[in-house]
């Protein structure tokens, strides 16, 4: 039976019963006259007809909301229905298809965490990405559906006099295999590879530490004249923080741009960019070399470094000033 023809039955049964109390009989007392007898019964026939009307308006109001009641909740089975079977039969089939966090595929199935430590690690100077451990991984990381996800990082900024550990300061997005970065709000992931080209000359960096007090410590990109070895540097007195081994740091600087624009994990770019410098490094033979790097120390052993090294062009990254009391 249809809704409609239901609908229609039920008033039918609600009109019949209506009229069946309406039309009960009126009883004539004794000792009335016929007249009297009439204009009571019309009083009470009246009567009646409006508590029978007042009755059916009430039985068909209480009609009309069980029935809108039946609809709401059948409507509502078949909304929640539907959301079980998105939620929990085509989301979990969908992510299949692509990269989680667990396994972003490439590097012998690498987590994303381990994938991202060793790209910006090898590709960006000063950053270090501190591993979670599981309870952390558990509570950073946000399962969107449908192959999304929102993953939190404990990135280090080694440049910096002090650091946060143990807790989330950055927030990369994984959706479909698309990677991003969704909040650096201290941007320890932006670097511009431009940091060892368009840099200040030797003059000037010295005249800006020449001004600092002697108990300064500093922090700065150097790009040779020619490749010095890694020895030379720590022989040096400083502090070697970051080297760049990549034969064409250019062509990986363009790699690392784009690779937030398509899909990276589906595509060799990345990782084709850290085996390039694993393979750079493995060619060497002798001493380690390299033309681009990143090195810190006190006021005075920067200093004496100028006077010393073959520099193209260099920059100050950053300064912590150490004042002395005199007493």
């Amino acid at each position: 039976m249809s809704e409609r023809e239901s609908w229609e039955k039920e008033l039918e049964a609600l009109g019949r019963d209506s009229a069946a109390e309406g039309a009960q009989p009126v009883e004539i007392a004794a000792g009335e006259t016929e007249t009297g007898a009439e204009q009571s019964f019309a009083e009470e026939a009246e009567e009646r007809a409006r508590a029978a009307e007042r009755d059916f308006e009430r039985r068909l109001e209480k009609a009309i909301d069980r029935r809108i009641r039946n609809i709401c909740l059948k409507t509502f089975a078949v909304a929640a229905a539907v959301c079980m079977v998105v939620f929990l039969i085509v989301s979990p089939a969908v992510g299949v298809f692509f990269p989680t966090p667990q396994h972003v595929g490439g590097m012998g199935s690498a987590s994303l965490e381990e994938y991202l430590g060793a790209y910006y690690e090898t590709t960006r100077p000063y950053v270090e990405l501190v591993p979670a451990n599981d309870q952390q991984r558990r509570a950073w990381t946000q399962n969107r559906g449908f192959g999304c996800y929102t993953v939190g990082l404990n990135v280090l900024d080694g440049k910096q006099y002090w650091a946060r550990t143990g807790e989330s300061n950055v927030q990369v997005t994984l959706d479909r295999g698309r990677f991003a970065v969704k909040n650096d709000p201290e941007r320890v992931l932006v670097r511009g590879w431009n940091a060892f080209n368009y840099r200040d000359s030797v003059e000037g960096v010295r005249a800006d530490l020449e001004g600092l007090p002697r108990t300064s410590y500093g922090y700065i990109s150097v790009r040779a004249n020619a490749p010095v070895s890694i020895e030379t540097l720590r022989e040096s007195g400083l502090d070697v923080n970051w080297i760049e081994v990549y034969s064409d740091v250019e062509s990986v600087a363009d790699q690392a741009f784009r690779w937030r624009g398509w899909y990276a994990f589906s595509g060799d770019a990345v990782k084709e960019a850290i085996r390039a410098n694993c393979d750079a490094v493995a060619a060497q033979t002798g001493p380690l070399l390299t033309e681009r790097y990143c090195v810190s120390g006190s006021r005075d052993a920067l200093l004496a470094y100028l006077d010393t090294a073959d520099i193209r062009c260099v920059g100050i990254d950053n300064v912590h000033i150490h004042y002395v009391e005199n007493h």
